[in-house]
């Protein structure tokens, strides 16, 4: 959100759902989820909003409907990833693109759907564990005693996770009390971390 009118469309949006809205400083960056377990990190994922690759050939709509067939996609959380629905705020992005669900893209040309990198409206992870600067793991060990949660999943927007973690590069988002797993259980790419043993060893 780079504009005021776009600022107040957001607003609006938000009051459809609440009538006490919070405004936050804009934060550029990628979305990165890391896992405390225990106070300690033990997975990071980089999380990618729902998207297409352009075709040339197939439109909009055929090829969100052609992800939607990769058998690890289900409706809500039933699989570990979910199915690519069209809402308000995908149509948005289009015509705020100048597309529609009937444009076909050229190949190899991205487009994301979703302004949010969520598993649950579509998109993908990355597993980026071992790429982690060492204070940003310090930082959000701490931030999980801070909040005397050993279980918890700390959202950083950064430029670049494997520098410091400045005001420059990024910043702390949110902290979840009752984080998913399944982005690090199975990620798109990466390896996959086994989070549910140290939950148990607890």
């Amino acid at each position: 959100i780079n504009t005021r009118e776009k600022a107040v469309a957001a607003f609006r949006l938000a009051k459809q759902i609440s009538n006490r809205v919070i405004v936050e400083r804009f934060i550029e960056g990628f979305d990165y989820r890391f896992l405390v377990i225990n106070y300690k990190v033990v997975a990071v994922a980089k999380r990618t909003p729902a998207m297409i690759t352009g075709t040339g050939v197939h439109t909009i709509q055929e090829l969100i409907d052609i992800t939607n067939q990769n058998p690890l996609r289900g409706e809500n959380h039933e699989s570990f990833l979910s199915t690519i629905k069209v809402d308000e705020h995908t149509l948005s992005i289009l015509l705020e693109k100048g597309l529609n669900l009937d444009s076909v893209l050229p190949p190899g040309q991205i487009l994301y759907l979703k302004h949010a990198a969520n598993l649950s409206t579509g998109g993908t992870a990355i597993d980026t564990t071992n790429d982690v600067y060492p204070h940003t793991i310090f930082l959000a060990e701490r931030i999980a005693r801070l909040m005397h949660l050993n279980i918890c999943g700390i959202d950083i927007l950064a430029k670049d996770i494997s520098l410091p973690l400045t005001e420059r590069n990024g910043a702390v988002l949110e902290v979840n009390s009752n984080p998913g797993f399944r982005m690090h259980l199975s990620p798109e790419i990466g390896i996959k971390r086994n989070v549910a043993t140290p939950v148990i060893d607890i």
